[in-house]
């Protein structure tokens, strides 16, 4: 039966819009410092589009029992199983839920044990005394979609990208974030519950800005610093004029200033040219990267050029060396 509510609810609240096209369900969350929205849609009729909806307190954890949690202004959630502990948004141990420790409280008020207390959906446990007021109350909502190739979920950033991937991750509160991945996710028929299972693989999650694309195994957006990142190997296209090709081990996209970071072992190959690096800030709409490095090392047929910070024109492959220049040259 706990599932059943959020369902119910979820017909209730959505009933009109689920009767629109299936490209209407998605889930947003919008940052604050410059209104700009990231947002996971599913478009297909056979995915996966599930909500558990809450209330999130704040508080320091006054006694842990076996199936009970009680924090330090007296409240007492109950819980199970299926109650997720976390920390940095990564499954925690759960000896690691222990008197004095902060912890934000995800729960269900409409779903009480026999001593009429509300379950405990998901723990989050702080590394600090939150900022928010303590046993503030905020509303709560964890989103689940599930779309298998060639369909798949995607999420965008702002109006300037786009990311694809099988399976996202959506949650709405204190601390809002988004995580895409490989995985699949499916509702019993009969009890109304939520089967996840997600997995990193190489390749699996896409993000596209312009004519670049990037290929990686999980993308972890954070509201709070506005910052996507998506975890390595990286694999790197962009079509053009000279089409590029390259790899990374890590990708960060902005959405603030609408840039891409990628760092670690970075290679770019481009015609005859291959320039690798420490590291690259990429402005697509500028089709110009800023390459770092001691040295940033660029060699093609007509000789290498070094530098410890390089423009590259994404166009056609075109170098100019800011900081540190050095070379050699072949003869003509």
């Amino acid at each position: 039966m706990k599932g059943l509510w959020i369902i119910l609810l979820a017909l209730l609240l959505g009933a009109s819009i689920l009767a629109q096209e299936s490209s209407t369900r998605t889930a947003e969350i919008i940052r604050k410092k410059n209104n700009k929205k990231v947002v996971a849609q599913v478009k297909s009729d056979e995915g996966v589009f599930y909500i558990d909806y809450g209330d999130i307190i704040i508080g320091r954890v006054k006694t842990v029992g076996e199936n009970l949690l009680t924090l330090e202004d007296g409240k007492t959630y109950w819980l199970d199983k299926e109650s997720r502990l976390l920390r940095n948004r990564a499954p925690a141990p759960r000896d690691e839920l222990k008197p004095g420790a902060w912890v934000e409280v995800a729960y269900n008020k409409d779903n009480t044990d026999k001593e009429n207390r509300p379950y405990g959906m998901r723990l989050l446990l702080l590394d600090k005394a939150p900022e928010a007021k303590a046993d503030e109350e905020r509303s709560y909502a964890r989103i689940v979609l599930s779309d298998q190739p060639p369909n798949r979920v995607s999420v965008k950033f702002g109006e300037d990208a786009i990311a694809y991937g099988p399976l996202a991750l959506v949650e709405k509160g204190v601390q809002e974030f988004v995580r895409l991945s490989d995985g699949s996710a499916s509702v019993d028929e009969n009890t109304l519950a939520l089967s996840l299972s997600s997995r990193s693989t190489p390749g699996s999650v896409e993000v596209d800005q312009g004519k670049s694309k990037a290929f990686g195994s999980v993308l972890e957006y954070d509201n709070e610093s506005g910052q996507a990142s998506l975890a390595g190997p990286i694999r790197l296209e962009r079509q053009g004029e000279k089409p590029l090709t390259g790899e990374s081990k890590t990708l960060t996209y902005n959405v603030d200033d609408e840039t891409l970071l990628l760092q670690g072992d970075l290679k770019l190959v481009q015609g005859d040219r291959t320039t690798t690096a420490q590291s690259a800030i990429v402005r697509e709409k500028e089709g110009l990267a800023f390459l770092f490095g001691n040295p940033v090392k660029s060699v093609s047929k007509d000789g290498t050029v070094q530098g410890k910070k390089v423009r590259y024109t994404l166009e056609r492959g075109d170098i100019v060396v800011l900081e540190g220049v050095s070379g050699e040259f072949q003869d003509q």
